[in-house]
């Protein structure tokens, strides 16, 4: 588990998106396609986004009689070129990200339910940005986050589907990212 510092993560949050016409999760997968590029010297990744899954785009979904987390996972083809500018780069993984329908809820469905879109299992890395909870606790909250890791998510003897999992979520006081890796990608072997 990672923190950014509490005015890095208002940048991210408040200052570049201001300055640029970004989302804070296209900077923060801009990051990590030009972390991916850094480690393996190729411009291009694949890689599969987690978001929220109760996108209603058309206004024709009710989900008032939905219980439960939903999610979507969908597969995401960056490239940031042979720059090493990062405007370049932003714009690149700005447009693939803003090109994916509906977010990529409707991914699975087609994929799974109508076997209909083909899918690669060569996806090394899962990234999943949780959005801000900082509007969830307000100053008069009875409920504060509490300060300590919740534990794994899953046992430790369930087989991974992805080499790294990135989960991020911002909240006043910083950026909190998760990282959850195979042995293989261990610190000490990159």
């Amino acid at each position: 588990e990672s923190k950014l510092a509490t005015e890095v993560s208002a940048n991210l949050l408040n200052e570049v998106p201001a300055t640029y016409p970004v989302q804070p999760i296209e900077v923060m997968v801009t990051a990590l396609a030009l972390s991916l590029c850094d480690l393996t010297g190729s411009s291009t990744h694949l890689i599969e986004l987690e978001s929220h899954g109760r996108i209603d785009s058309d206004g024709r979904t009710d989900l008032s009689r939905t219980v439960g987390w939903l999610t979507a996972m969908y597969p995401v083809h960056l490239n940031t070129g042979d720059t090493t500018s990062l405007n370049s780069a932003l714009r690149s993984v700005k447009e693939t990200l803003r090109s994916v329908p509906n977010d990529g809820v409707g991914y699975g469905v087609l994929r799974y339910g109508a076997g209909i879109l083909s899918h690669s299992d060569n996806i090394d890395v899962r990234f999943n940005y949780l959005g801000q909870a900082g509007s969830i606790f307000g100053d008069d909250s009875l409920f504060e986050p509490a300060s300590e890791s919740a534990g794994p998510t899953s046992a430790p003897d369930n087989p991974r589907d992805r080499a790294l999992e990135i989960n991020a979520i911002a909240s006043e006081t910083g950026q909190r990212l998760v990282w959850t890796h195979t042995e293989a990608l261990a610190p000490e072997t990159l």
